[in-house]
């Protein structure tokens, strides 16, 4: 039934790529000439089409996403650093987020190689953020900073990879740089079950209830630099409380031999 179930999801999630295709492509082509009116049109379009998408995708493979705290993320420009659990975290976001406002995403560079999917997350202006090189950590954080200068607000992913259980892995303190450079505050979001969606079943799809909980934003213009350096393990260790609250306990990790996507 898994193995049918994910046939099915994949032939329908390939299908609705290519029914938004022209979308996507004008959406990108108003990304490229970028300009005020353009952007706002894009701004306007592209949330639209591709929360559209993510439920169709999502409602294929049988998941349900709640969302708990919405009303703590503010209208201005933030930062919103949680955990990452699965390839499906990105989607159940934008399939939940305020359609009225344009988000930016940051997620790893080999995500980035696939074509299609490429190309829709260039349309949000999707920040690649490349692990294994100072060099390339380092344009990611200049990228996501002029975003945030456009006013866009971002998602950060700090573990910079998938855990893939009910745990957490350290976070990079890469996110809480972005935030307090840009004086910008820092909403903490933690997703709950979207690695039993795949990963979990050996990458076949079973229908999951996942939450989406977002915390009241913290204010970081003003911070002294001891409370800087201590908000990344801070932000960490209340978010991995909260999932082990909401679980009943945590899974040990796996050893980590080599980072992945």
């Amino acid at each position: 039934m898994k193995h049918l179930r994910t046939l099915i999801a994949l032939i329908n999630v390939t299908l609705e790529f290519f029914l938004f295709t022209p979308w996507m492509l004008y959406c990108k082509h108003l990304t490229k000439v970028r300009g005020e009116e353009n952007l706002r049109k894009r701004d306007r379009l592209a949330p639209k089409f591709i929360q559209y998408m993510s439920k169709r995708i999502l409602w294929w493979g049988g998941h349900e996403v709640t969302v708990i705290g919405a009303e703590n993320i503010p209208d201005e420009t933030c930062v919103l650093i949680g955990n990452h659990q699965s390839y499906f975290d990105i989607l159940s976001i934008l399939s939940t987020c305020d359609v009225k406002k344009m988000y930016a995403y940051m997620a790893k560079k080999g995500i980035g190689k696939v074509p299609f999917l490429k190309t829709w997350m260039e349309t949000i202006d999707c920040v690649f953020l490349d692990t294994t090189s100072t060099r390339g950590s380092m344009e990611a954080i200049r990228e996501a900073t002029e975003l945030i200068k456009e006013g866009r607000s971002i998602h950060i992913f700090p573990e910079g990879t998938r855990s893939k259980g009910n745990f957490m892995r350290e976070f990079s303190p890469g996110a809480i740089m972005i935030a307090t450079r840009n004086k910008v505050p820092v909403v903490p979001f933690l997703i709950n079950g979207t690695y039993k969606m795949f990963e979990e079943n050996g990458n076949r799809m079973v229908p999951t209830k996942v939450t989406i909980t977002y915390y009241p934003a913290i204010e970081t213009a003003g911070m002294e630099r001891a409370e800087i350096n201590a908000l990344t393990g801070r932000i960490h260790d209340f978010l991995q409380e909260e999932l082990r609250k909401q679980n009943g306990g945590l899974d040990e990790p796996p050893e980590v031999k080599e980072i992945e996507g």
